[in-house]
Parts: C-alpha cells; sequence; structure tokens
C-alpha cells in the first residue's frame, strides 16, 4: 500500500486546493515550491533549489503595449503619418516581446525558486 504523503493525486489536489494561486516571487509561491522540495526528498529524490529574480507583474509590458497602441489609434484621425509609425513601433514591440524575448519589466523585481 502506497503511502498517502506520497500520492500524487494528494500532492496535486494540496496544491491545487490548499495553497492556492501562486503568483512568481508570491509567499503562496514560496510555499508551493518547500511543498514540492519536502515530497521530492520524500520520495528519495536528491532536490536543488536556483534562485533568480522575476518581476513581481509580469503582465505589465503587455498592458503597457496596449495603452500605446490605444494612443495609436486616437491619433489615426489627427496625424496619420505619426500614428502608422507609432503603430509599427509597438507592433515590432509586441512581436519582440512574445517571439524573441520578453520586454524589461518596468517593475519591481523579486527572487523566486525554481525546484529542480
Amino acid at each position: 500500500m502506497r503511502s498517502t504523503s506520497n500520492d500524487p493525486a494528494l500532492v496535486l489536489g494540496h496544491l491545487s486546493g490548499e495553497l492556492a494561486m501562486r503568483p512568481a516571487t508570491s509567499r503562496e509561491e514560496a510555499s508551493a515550491a518547500a511543498y514540492v522540495n519536502g515530497r521530492l526528498r520524500d520520495a528519495g529524490f536528491g532536490v536543488g533549489t536556483d534562485s533568480f529574480a522575476a518581476a513581481d507583474n509580469g503582465g505589465f509590458s503587455m498592458l503597457l503595449l496596449t495603452v500605446l497602441m490605444l494612443v495609436t489609434a486616437a491619433l489615426l484621425l489627427i496625424v496619420p503619418l505619426l500614428s502608422a509609425a507609432l503603430a509599427l513601433l509597438v507592433g515590432l514591440l509586441w512581436l519582440a516581446d512574445s517571439l524573441v524575448a520578453p520586454l524589461p519589466a518596468l517593475v519591481r523585481r523579486r527572487t523566486t525558486q525554481n525546484i529542480v
């Protein structure tokens, strides 16, 4: 018979229900990482923790680009050439953020961790 502390269904239930939402850099995320670390150690795995900096609010750059695009749309009737150039710039920034590498966050960065 399996130990209930290592039962995958119970572990997933704990992570999804009891620990709730876990935004990066939050106390809940640190608690979930410690829980996963403990369960993996209990199962006999060698576990390490890698710390790195993450943005407090990852969606801020997309919000900023959306506001810039709305300003561009508002300028369309007044200054069409400037509006077209700004739309192209915002579109390229949006593509770069989505496909190449995330734009630098304009918000506070905090330490978060990966369990490996």
